[in-house]
């Protein structure tokens, strides 16, 4: 009958974190957690926060949720999260303001790294994503996965709102950004959000 779990502080080293034995589970709120585990699974799952977790693994961490209706994604350290098919995904906020990206081994084994040196296979974040309705994306450029996944940017085809921060405005180039307004069909509201006072 466990519907929300709150999960601080805690360090999670199994190989598979399943959470089919929790089939009502529909809120996963995890911070400050050490997530040392090659995938984290749950069809029941609707709302998943990672805030200020870190993965230590040499391998990514597979988050299998396909039914998924929001995504907060925040200050996540160590290697990137791997975001497999969430096709009911409505909301996401990704913060990849934090050390993200320290398994580049390429010669190490598959799960390692997902994709191949020259930027072909699987994306990691934005296919995951694409079908979200509402989108904020923060500090994303400070992202090698992030950066590289845009390189195969999906189509955002029922996105309608999208929030940016200031980052996107000073890149060196716009492309990034004219690469999500091209692939958002049915955009209705862009965001982005300027920050005036800077140390």
């Amino acid at each position: 009958h466990l519907r929300v779990m709150n999960l601080d502080g805690l360090s999670l080293q199994q190989k598979f974190l399943d959470l089919a034995g929790c089939p009502a589970l529909e809120v996963l709120n995890m911070q400050h957690c050490d997530i040392s585990v090659g995938r984290i699974s749950s069809r029941s799952l609707k709302h998943l926060s990672l805030r200020s977790c870190r993965s230590n693994s040499n391998c990514w961490v597979h988050v299998s949720a396909p039914g998924l209706a929001s995504l907060v994604l925040v200050r996540f350290g160590g290697t990137t999260p791997f975001l497999e098919n969430m096709a009911l995904l409505e909301t996401a906020r990704l913060d990849l303001s934090d050390d993200f990206d320290v398994c580049f081994d390429y010669d190490s084994d598959e799960n390692s790294v997902p994709f191949n040196k020259d930027d072909s296979g699987d994306s990691v974040l934005l296919a995951a994503l694409s079908g979200a309705k509402h989108l904020e994306l923060v500090s994303a450029f400070q992202n090698f996965v992030f950066r590289r996944d845009l390189r195969q940017c999906p189509t955002f085809s029922k996105l309608k709102t999208v929030l940016l921060s200031e980052d996107w405005s000073e890149a060196p180039d716009l492309d990034a950004l004219a690469c999500v307004l091209k692939h958002s069909p049915v955009l209705e509201k862009l965001t982005l959000q300027l920050f005036t006072n800077k140390v």
